[in-house]
């Protein structure tokens, strides 16, 4: 392509906003962490059918999500995700473990 393309300018946050993790709202880079945290949201509304922030959600700021009512063990996994800190996050390894065992799978190549 000539020329350069740019879709982001600077203080102009680009995405949806109940998916983007405090740290990217606040003019933050994205991260593994706040991949991980846009993962949370995922989830939470794949097993919740609502988002997390909703209506209900936690008070503060940013605020703490609804906790899951659905999601029975996966429930912890989710609100580890959904830290406001990224630095409360879990590892991007340790999710992809805990997702497996609750899901019964062995971590092998799938066939």
């Amino acid at each position: 392509m000539a020329g350069s393309t740019s879709h982001t300018r600077p203080q102009r946050v680009i995405g949806t906003p109940g998916y983007l993790a405090p740290e990217q709202l606040y003019g933050g880079s994205a991260t593994p962490a706040s991949d991980l945290f846009a993962l949370g949201t995922t989830l939470y509304f794949a097993v919740e059918g609502r988002e997390p922030f909703a209506e209900g959600a936690g008070s503060g700021y940013p605020p703490a999500p609804a906790p899951p009512r659905r999601a029975g063990p996966l429930g912890e996994v989710l609100t580890q995700l959904l830290s406001a800190s990224p630095l409360h996050r879990p590892e991007h390894g340790a999710v992809l473990r805990r997702l497996r065992e609750l899901t019964g799978e062995t971590g092998g190549t799938p066939s």
